[in-house]
């Protein structure tokens, strides 16, 4: 797997004011024998659940693998 950075700006995008985002996530899956592996997430969105969803979507999550969020947080 691989960090994707977006730029750190905020933008705007029709009635949306879009933020950069930092989540920081835990996975297992059969790659990483079940053990516990630390990950972390940039991407730009309208809230914290968006960046979320972006992340879960981007890694793939929850398909074949175990997951936790550890932390959103918006990077300035």
């Amino acid at each position: 797997m691989r960090v994707i950075e977006t730029a750190r700006l905020t933008f705007s995008k029709g009635d949306f004011m879009y933020k950069t985002y930092e989540v920081k996530f835990q996975y297992a899956d059969s790659y990483s024998h079940w053990n516990w592996r630390n990950q972390q997430c940039t991407v730009s969105a309208k809230d914290e659940d968006e960046a979320v969803f972006k992340c879960i979507k981007m890694y793939g999550l929850g398909y074949d693998c175990q997951y936790k969020i550890i932390s959103v947080e918006e990077v300035a």
